[in-house]
């Protein structure tokens, strides 16, 4: 099922999930600090914007 009601942004380790209306839903820090890039990917795959 497509997750298209999410958007991700990272910076640097930080993961920033936020609802599509623009509510920030939660933030990540995560080790090491390219995992957050890669989190955001595989969302990506998944139908988050």
């Amino acid at each position: 099922m497509p997750h298209t009601d999410l958007r991700l942004l990272t910076e640097g380790p930080r993961l920033r999930v936020h609802h599509h209306d623009g509510r920030e839903a939660g933030t990540m820090i995560l080790e090491p600090s390219y995992a957050a890039q890669e989190v955001r990917l595989a969302a990506r795959r998944c139908g988050a914007a």
